[in-house]
């Protein structure tokens, strides 16, 4: 069937608009977009602008800020401790104050690679470093006396310790205490232990900021005994409180003192995690004297001068990278020998460039040299404008933030996306009006072949199967399977009953056109139509060396149509008949099963089988399974699609499985339907 010349010419015609609404439509659109583009690129450029004069005026600030605080902490009049306590209350990001003197480089001149020689004036280390020197001499009378004592004997040790030194200073004094009340509390003593550790003229609980003469580190390592002791005596609280308030008092200590007492503060830390008294805020503060001790060490070493520098201005020295990063701004006096520097905090710094001034009212991030945001929003987009930090922070640069921008530039999408979607819809509906004529002309066109293929493969296949059993009947009788009168006679009215069925046949798919449907279901014993079908294949399936075996459990009387049952099996039959293996023995199985409410019919054989990714499409029309030895069989891939419609009128379902040695299984499900109580 083709289309008449006037479809044609409506086709063409149709494509035609099309194609002229495309192009309009391309020219309009290219048009939105470069408007689009040019908008956004002069917002983005504004938003440039006024970034690069924030960073500008934000950078004159600070440096003017520095440079003050600098000139303050070189006054010789000035006090140290006092403008570090105060600038710490008034500038968030500042942290510690550092002034040093440099002498000769040790191994060398400094421009050929040689370090100064680094003498801190302010932090100064407010107690000795270390231990007393005539110590030693009482640490070994002690040690040469417990020599001579049993191992066991706790209070024999702990008082040769106590015994030493006895006009020893405070410092030695605290030493032996210690080590007599370790001794006590391996001797499981802890009240005799803490009563040892009594010193004339030195207190425990005196803060460690307090300089007394005593190593901090000896300081620090006898208040962690003593919340040991307390532990041992279930003093909870006390233990507690020892240990809060040391970790407290080390973190607010200067870099000399934390430098030698840094290392007990995780053992500490970990107690008092145990005990639930650890927050966010103490590990941070725990990174803060991190940094401070790795700036104090970098200006121990380097006196916070690159190697060859030799200018005397003001600088910014770092280290962003490292696990306890700094940030540095030091200069020199006018000879070069003493050194200031402030140690800021970076993280706070940069709070105050995000939240200050008000000449900028977007979203903003800081991102490092890789363009990843460490601070202010979290996103950055590619085009986002970005300023570098020329004159403090050199390695970061400040960015607008991705959502920031986008909620800038929306305006401009939405106004481009609106014009965009009315030219598309104007588009559309022209070419809607340009091919609706066409498309139903087509779709009508379809609609009526598929109809007309429809009903010739319907009436083609209904008329197989009883054809297919009058012919099995008269074989029957050709081949001489009947020798007496009587069976002839019965097959003779079994073709005649046959042949009546399939003039019904030829009425029915003619009344029912398409869909088959049961109109008036009746009750009857599924074992009749089934005991029909072994008597109408068996004698066809022993001719050509198939065994069928037939298992019909007996069933309540089904409610449906015994013909089209029996029609559906039929095919089943037919089809284990048609893909048999001729060189295997083969077998075909009819089980009847009753499942209470499902009653399950099966057809297994062993012949060629389906495969598994065809086994779901072999019961649409028209799909066969091609393959070896498949083609000499026949067939036009309607007889499974037959049974599925016949199965699905029963309200039940089919499917096909795997059969016996590479065969076909059949499984036909079917409502238990029984009828109305009267």
């Amino acid at each position: 069937m083709n289309p008449e010349p006037s479809s044609r010419f409506r086709t063409i015609l149709a494509g035609a608009a099309v194609v002229a609404l495309l192009v309009l439509a391309w020219f309009a659109l290219r048009s939105i977009e470069d408007r689009e583009a040019e908008t956004r690129q002069r917002m983005i450029d504004e938003l440039h602008e006024r970034l690069e004069e924030k960073v500008q005026l934000w950078e004159g600030d600070l440096l003017h800020d520095l440079d003050a605080m600098l000139a303050q902490a070189s006054d010789p009049k000035s006090d140290p401790i006092a403008l570090q306590s105060r600038w710490r209350r008034v500038y968030p990001w500042f942290d510690a104050l550092y002034i040093w003197n440099t002498g000769r480089p040790t191994g060398g001149d400094t421009l050929n690679g040689g370090a100064p020689e680094v003498v801190f004036r302010f932090p100064a280390r407010m107690d000795p470093p270390q231990d007393p020197g005539n110590l030693a001499g009482c640490t070994d009378a002690a040690r040469g006396k417990i020599a001579t004592l049993p191992a066991d004997d706790v209070r024999g040790i702990a008082k040769a310790w106590l015994d030493a030194c006895p006009d020893g200073t405070v410092a030695s004094r605290t030493y032996v205490t210690a080590e007599a009340a370790q001794v006590l509390r391996r001797g499981q003593l802890p009240e005799e232990a803490i009563a040892a550790m009594t010193v004339t003229g030195y207190d425990d609980s005196v803060s460690m900021s307090a300089p007394i003469g005593v190593p901090a580190a000896r300081r620090l390592a006898r208040r962690v005994l003593l919340a040991d002791l307390h532990d041992d005596l279930h003093h909870d609280g006390i233990a507690f409180r020892i240990r809060s308030d040391t970790v407290a008092e080390v973190l607010a200590l200067d870099a000399p003192e934390l430098e030698s007492t840094l290392y007990l503060i995780p053992g500490l830390v970990d107690a008092l995690e145990r005990h639930g008294g650890v927050t966010g805020q103490l590990h941070a503060r725990m990174d803060e004297v991190e940094q401070r001790l790795a700036a104090y060490r970098e200006i121990r070493q380097t006196g916070a001068r690159p190697t060859g520098e030799a200018s005397e201005a003001a600088r910014f020295t770092y280290d962003q990278y490292s696990d306890a990063p700094y940030l540095l701004y030091s200069r020199r006096s006018d000879n070069g020998t003493t050194g200031f520097a402030l140690q800021l905090r970076q993280d706070r710094l940069l709070q105050t460039f995000l939240k200050g001034g008000t000449r900028f009212d977007t979203e903003l991030a800081i991102t490092d040299v890789s363009g990843r945001a460490i601070a202010g929003a979290a996103d950055v987009a590619d085009n986002a404008p970005s300023v570098a930090f020329t004159e403090t922070l050199r390695h970061l640069s400040a960015s607008v933030g991705r959502t920031a921008l986008n909620q800038r530039l929306a305006p401009v999408a939405r106004r481009a996306s609106t014009a965009v979607v009315a030219v598309t819809l104007i588009c559309l509906f022209m070419v809607a009006l340009a091919i609706a004529v066409q498309i139903k002309a087509n779709a009508l066109y379809r609609d009526l072949l598929q109809r007309q293929r429809e009903f010739t493969a319907r009436v083609t296949h209904e008329l197989k199967t009883p054809l297919a059993g009058i012919r099995v009947m008269a074989e029957n009788l050709a081949s001489g399977a009947f020798h007496d009168e009587k069976q002839i006679t019965m097959a003779a009215q079994r073709i005649v009953d046959e042949a009546d069925r399939l003039t019904a046949r030829v009425n029915e798919v003619l009344a029912v056109g398409r869909k088959r449907e049961i109109e008036e279901p009746v009750l009857f014993d599924l074992e009749e139509p089934m005991l029909e079908l072994v008597d109408i294949w068996g004698p066809r399936y022993q001719q050509v060396g198939i065994r069928l075996i037939a298992d019909l459990a007996p069933v309540d009387p089904f409610l449906g149509d015994p013909s089209a049952i029996r029609d559906a099996v039929g095919q089943l039959l037919d089809n284990a008949l048609k893909y048999r293996r001729e060189e295997a023995d083969s077998q075909v199985w009819l089980n009847v099963i009753d499942e209470e409410k499902i009653v399950v019919i099966e057809v297994v054989d062993n012949g060629m089988g389906v495969p598994a990714d065809q086994r779901k499409r072999i019961f649409e029309q028209y799909v066969r399974v091609e393959g070896p030895n498949r083609g000499k069989s026949g067939g036009h891939g309607l007889g499974l699609s037959q049974v599925e419609e016949i199965v699905r009128a029963h309200g039940g379902t089919i499917t096909c499985e795997d059969g016996v040695d590479g065969g076909t299984r059949f499984v036909m499900r079917l409502p238990a339907r029984r009828p109305r109580a009267s």
